[in-house]
């Protein structure tokens, strides 16, 4: 019979039935959020209620429990040269704004203030998001971002244009007073839960470790980090959204479309055979044959000259057989992720992609170099 793994040598278990039962219920085993309220409120809509409810203790006048979270928002205002909010302070969320848009929170005092507050979970700000925004509201409103997203921190803040607060940022600010009321201690072990996480799965997404790479890779922050660490310095837009099934899926495009040329982008999802990146061409307004046939020949071109490229820059990497999708996208080049490493992903990969726009660039492809 094979040895329990808690049993040692010559056959006495260890401990007592007693003193297992520590052991299975200790903080080292228990989940570390089991009881934290932010486990469950972990939604868009949640979280928005808890920075609403963290906005009106301006409010709160001299009620002694209400101080800490007022003295975070107080503190949030001064750091991002806000205005100092006069009561009576009046938050809304949920408020429509025109027949797009919806503002999560807003917040108003009694001499004209108004921010604006778009909260994100784990979707990335739109620059022309807030630009709707700023249109509807006037010139005179402050458009203001609480973001808790830390795997995109720094890759969309320069894009937005407006105040910004990553969770990084989050956390700094509520940690100083996270002993002053239940929610902000709450928040504060949840939020570095969910930072501690996505560091992780960053550091698995460039791992040559099989089934780290695997887990990462089927997580939106996993698949952000490997393209972002892909693209690194390279001109172009990285997005991310879910398909129909809410698996995720990340983007990266450097070419827009333009009247004789397709838009091309990298992307990374999860696919029938596992994790893959592929290089699309893709064309909205293939309409029939006539339109189909020049973005055909168009197509063959791009393959031809990907796969030269691919042969000079990249010869350990093993592309995979590309396969026909709908009219309007294309594969040009497609590599399953469990048979290249991140190690030779990262080595061969920007020098190929220049390489490629270069010949883009001077077949009058509209690129950056």
């Amino acid at each position: 019979m094979a040895q329990a793994e808690n049993e040692p040598r010559g056959g006495r278990k260890f401990g007592s039935p007693r003193s297992n039962l520590n052991v299975l219920f200790s903080a080292d085993v228990r989940d570390p959020l089991q009881f934290n309220l932010f486990r469950f409120a972990n939604r868009e809509l949640s979280h928005s209620a808890f920075w609403a409810w963290m906005f009106q203790t301006l409010d709160a006048g001299g009620i002694p429990e209400l101080q800490g979270p007022r003295r975070v928002i107080l503190r949030l205002l001064e750091l991002h040269h806000l205005p100092p909010l006069m009561p009576p302070v009046e938050v809304r969320r949920e408020v429509k704004l025109n027949a797009a848009d919806r503002l999560d929170i807003q917040v108003s005092d009694s001499v004209g203030t108004l921010i604006v507050i778009e909260n994100k979970l784990s979707a990335i700000p739109d620059a022309a998001q807030v630009e709707r925004y700023r249109s509807s509201l006037g010139s005179a409103a402050k458009v203001y971002l609480i973001v808790l997203s830390t795997a995109f921190d720094e890759d969309v803040r320069a894009s937005l244009g407006c105040d910004y607060i990553g969770g990084n940022e989050l956390l700094d600010l509520v940690e100083h007073e996270k002993n002053s009321h239940f929610l902000l201690g709450e928040y504060c072990a949840w939020l570095r839960e969910v930072l501690s996480r996505r560091r992780e799965l960053s550091r698995k997404s460039v791992s040559d470790n099989p089934a780290d790479y695997s887990e990462a890779l089927k997580t939106a922050e996993g698949q952000w980090a490997l393209m972002a660490t892909l693209m690194r310095r390279m001109p172009g837009r990285q997005y991310r959204s879910v398909n129909f099934g809410g698996d995720p899926w990340t983007e990266f495009r450097f070419v827009e479309q333009a009247a004789q040329h397709d838009a091309i982008f990298y992307r990374v999802e999860i696919q029938r055979e596992g994790p893959q990146l592929r290089i699309n061409q893709y064309r909205d307004d293939v309409k029939g044959r006539a339109d189909y046939a020049p973005k055909a020949q168009r197509l063959n071109l791009l393959r031809k000259w990907w796969s030269d490229i691919i042969d000079r820059e990249g010869p350990l990497l093993r592309p995979a057989r590309v396969r026909e999708h709908g009219v309007m996208s294309s594969e040009i080049g497609r590599f399953l992720l469990a048979e290249n490493s991140p190690s030779e992903l990262i080595r061969s990969l920007p020098a190929i992609h220049r390489e490629f726009v270069i010949k883009l660039a001077a077949e009058g492809w509209p690129v950056t170099l």
